[in-house]
């Protein structure tokens, strides 16, 4: 019955968010000076050193609010475009006022919610509810939305599955970053190899007189750039 959801197993509940969530601002106040400062990004919420976030930074951190750990931050504006949208903290901190702070009630596990707004996020799929500019929800709206609410047994085991399968996928990734990495790499040595060395591996080599090139073919001439374009404009190359 939820069009961003569609068919789910029979035995779950479906309950709005405000059943799952309470949402509370705490202001660190005074205390900021020790609290540790977070921030939510695109691989969760991490710990940050104060003054080391770009753009402005505030003179003081009294209206960041307090932040448990197993709360879930969510980013309510700029629906559209926002690069985040949630994140699960694993610790105690404080965080800008700009977001919403979710305590997970008793019945509910934070590790699969945190989960859950990662498949919401995929696609955008609360972006058509927001009808303003900034393409945002108000807490009341988000706290009317429907969820899904497995039994707590069953958001542990999905929780643990996804845990342990992420974990192997981002592994993964990282190995075929590492290999794309190695790849450039070789892709840049054969041109560097190829446009100062020639193609033939038994070719004379001389010393080119420029520290950056090293040898070059016995044949080959180095000359000032502005030749090559004197050059180049004689024979009327484009």
């Amino acid at each position: 019955g939820i069009p961003w959801i569609g068919e789910i197993p029979k035995n779950w509940k479906i309950v709005r968010n405000k059943d799952v969530f309470s949402n509370s601002k705490t202001l660190v106040g005074e205390n900021w000076n020790n609290t540790q400062l977070l921030s939510l990004t695109t691989k969760g919420i991490k710990p940050v050193a104060i003054g080391s976030t770009s753009g402005k930074v505030p003179d003081s951190y009294e209206t960041y609010q307090v932040v448990e750990k197993d709360n879930i931050v969510m980013c309510l504006f700029d629906l559209d475009c926002s690069a985040v949208f949630s994140g699960l903290s694993p610790i105690h901190g404080m965080i800008s006022p700009a977001y919403k702070t979710l305590t997970v009630k008793n019945g509910f596990l934070p590790d699969f919610y945190a989960k859950w707004f990662d498949y919401i996020f995929d696609g955008r799929k609360f972006m058509f509810l927001s009808k303003n500019i900034r393409y945002s929800l108000t807490y009341d709206e988000f706290a009317s939305l429907q969820v899904v609410a497995p039994s707590i047994e069953e958001q542990q085991k999905i929780a643990s599955f996804l845990d342990r399968k992420c974990a192997e996928i981002d592994e993964m990734i990282a190995l075929q970053e590492k290999i794309v990495e190695e790849l450039k790499a070789y892709k840049q040595s054969v041109i560097t190899e190829a446009v100062t060395k020639g193609l033939n591996p038994d070719a004379p080599m001389k010393d080119s007189g420029i520290e950056w090139i090293g040898e070059i073919p016995k044949h080959w001439e180095a000359v000032h750039f502005w030749k090559v374009n004197y050059i180049r404009g004689r024979l009327g190359w484009k």
